[in-house]
């Protein structure tokens, strides 16, 4: 793993990203690997992510939503040239629609309550 230590912890209101990113590193809930742009997860900070995605997927499956598994590691250049990625854009937008329908029925029936 790289050594990058954080000496200091960035203040939550000068970078909230730069905090996050030192208070996780800090915990030891992540670690850089040695190639460029790449994170591991250390066992801490993978059961973190797992129970909030334990949380989300219940969440969202309530709602009828589907997941989807996108690879993350594909060129903007080569998404841009990509026909197949336009109809899964438009079903993402659709999800999304969806989505915030159902929110909006759900909140309308909370308040009727």
């Amino acid at each position: 793993m790289a050594d990058k230590k954080v000496k200091s912890i960035t203040s939550k209101s000068e970078n909230i990203a730069k905090w996050y990113t030192d208070v996780c590193t800090k915990a030891e809930l992540r670690d850089y690997a040695q190639a460029k742009g790449f994170i591991i997860y250390r066992p801490d900070g993978y059961a973190l992510w797992e129970g909030i995605q334990s949380y989300f997927d219940k969440r969202i499956k309530q709602l009828g939503v589907k997941n989807v598994y996108l690879p993350s590691l594909i060129p903007r250049s080569l998404l841009e040239k990509e026909e197949g990625l336009k109809a899964l854009k438009a079903e993402y937008t659709s999800q999304i629609s969806l989505l915030n329908e159902k929110k909006a029925s759900l909140e309308g029936q909370k308040a009727a309550l």
